[in-house]
Protein backbone atom coordinates (compact mmCIF):
# COMPACT_ATOMS: atom_id res chain seq x y z
CA UNK A 1 0.00 0.00 0.00
CA UNK A 2 0.87 3.65 -0.43
CA UNK A 3 2.75 5.09 2.60
CA UNK A 4 0.33 7.99 3.15
CA UNK A 5 -2.90 6.90 1.43
CA UNK A 6 -4.08 3.34 2.16
CA UNK A 7 -6.60 3.53 -0.70
CA UNK A 8 -3.77 3.48 -3.27
CA UNK A 9 -1.83 0.35 -4.23
CA UNK A 10 0.52 -0.48 -7.08
CA UNK A 11 0.74 -3.65 -9.13
CA UNK A 12 3.29 -4.77 -11.68
CA UNK A 13 4.05 -7.92 -13.58
CA UNK A 14 5.99 -9.74 -16.23
CA UNK A 15 4.31 -7.66 -18.94
CA UNK A 16 6.32 -4.61 -17.77
CA UNK A 17 3.19 -2.67 -16.82
CA UNK A 18 2.88 -0.78 -13.52
CA UNK A 19 -0.65 0.15 -12.47
CA UNK A 20 -1.68 2.44 -9.62
CA UNK A 21 -5.11 1.50 -8.27
CA UNK A 22 -7.75 3.34 -6.24
CA UNK A 23 -9.15 0.56 -4.04
CA UNK A 24 -12.19 2.53 -2.87
CA UNK A 25 -13.36 3.25 -6.41
CA UNK A 26 -12.03 0.00 -7.89
CA UNK A 27 -10.43 1.79 -10.81
CA UNK A 28 -7.06 2.47 -12.37
CA UNK A 29 -5.51 5.80 -11.43
CA UNK A 30 -2.59 5.58 -13.86
CA UNK A 31 -0.84 2.95 -15.97
CA UNK A 32 2.81 2.92 -17.08
CA UNK A 33 4.47 0.57 -19.57
CA UNK A 34 8.23 0.11 -19.04
CA UNK A 35 10.22 -0.61 -22.22
CA UNK A 36 13.91 -0.81 -23.01
CA UNK A 37 15.93 -0.61 -26.18
CA UNK A 38 18.07 -3.59 -27.13
CA UNK A 39 21.51 -3.47 -25.53
CA UNK A 40 23.91 -5.80 -27.34
CA UNK A 41 26.32 -5.76 -24.39
CA UNK A 42 23.82 -7.66 -22.25
CA UNK A 43 23.40 -10.72 -24.39
CA UNK A 44 24.06 -14.14 -25.03
CA UNK A 45 21.55 -14.42 -27.88
CA UNK A 46 19.00 -16.23 -25.71
CA UNK A 47 18.85 -13.34 -23.19
CA UNK A 48 16.37 -10.61 -24.04
CA UNK A 49 17.98 -7.42 -22.73
CA UNK A 50 14.79 -5.51 -23.53
CA UNK A 51 12.81 -7.61 -21.08
CA UNK A 52 10.93 -5.29 -18.75
CA UNK A 53 9.53 -8.05 -16.52
CA UNK A 54 8.96 -6.45 -13.12
CA UNK A 55 10.35 -8.30 -10.12
CA UNK A 56 9.77 -5.88 -7.24
CA UNK A 57 8.55 -2.38 -6.41
CA UNK A 58 8.80 0.05 -3.51
CA UNK A 59 7.22 3.40 -2.65
CA UNK A 60 9.37 6.32 -1.57
CA UNK A 61 8.77 7.50 2.02
CA UNK A 62 6.50 10.41 1.02
CA UNK A 63 4.61 8.41 -1.63
CA UNK A 64 5.56 10.63 -4.59
CA UNK A 65 8.06 8.10 -5.95
CA UNK A 66 7.72 4.44 -6.95
CA UNK A 67 10.73 2.37 -8.06
CA UNK A 68 10.55 -1.02 -9.77
CA UNK A 69 13.31 -3.49 -10.60
CA UNK A 70 13.31 -5.49 -13.80
CA UNK A 71 14.51 -8.95 -14.76
CA UNK A 72 17.15 -7.42 -17.06
CA UNK A 73 18.87 -5.70 -14.10
CA UNK A 74 17.50 -2.22 -14.74
CA UNK A 75 15.27 -0.16 -12.48
CA UNK A 76 12.59 2.36 -13.37
CA UNK A 77 11.61 5.39 -11.31
CA UNK A 78 8.03 6.63 -11.55
CA UNK A 79 7.49 10.04 -9.99
CA UNK A 80 4.35 12.01 -9.18
CA UNK A 81 6.24 15.30 -9.31
CA UNK A 82 8.73 16.62 -11.85
CA UNK A 83 12.06 15.05 -10.94
CA UNK A 84 13.29 14.79 -14.52
CA UNK A 85 15.79 17.60 -13.96
CA UNK A 86 17.20 15.93 -10.84
CA UNK A 87 17.49 12.50 -12.48
CA UNK A 88 18.87 14.04 -15.67
CA UNK A 89 22.16 14.61 -13.86
CA UNK A 90 22.65 10.94 -12.97
CA UNK A 91 24.88 8.70 -15.02
CA UNK A 92 23.14 6.40 -17.48
CA UNK A 93 24.93 3.34 -16.13
CA UNK A 94 25.81 2.76 -12.51
CA UNK A 95 27.30 -0.26 -10.81
CA UNK A 96 27.78 -1.53 -7.30
CA UNK A 97 31.36 -1.80 -6.11
CA UNK A 98 30.79 -5.51 -5.49
CA UNK A 99 29.99 -6.03 -9.19
CA UNK A 100 33.70 -5.94 -9.92
CA UNK A 101 35.01 -7.70 -6.82
CA UNK A 102 37.06 -10.86 -7.05
CA UNK A 103 35.02 -14.05 -6.76
CA UNK A 104 36.40 -16.22 -3.97
CA UNK A 105 35.42 -19.88 -3.72
CA UNK A 106 36.15 -22.44 -1.05
CA UNK A 107 37.05 -25.78 -2.60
Amino acid sequence: PHPTDARVVASGGYDGVVIFWDLDMGRIIRKFHCKFEEDVRLQPPDFDARSAEILDGKWGPDGTLFVVTHKNGYSSVISADNRREMFGMTLKEQFFEADFGELITDA
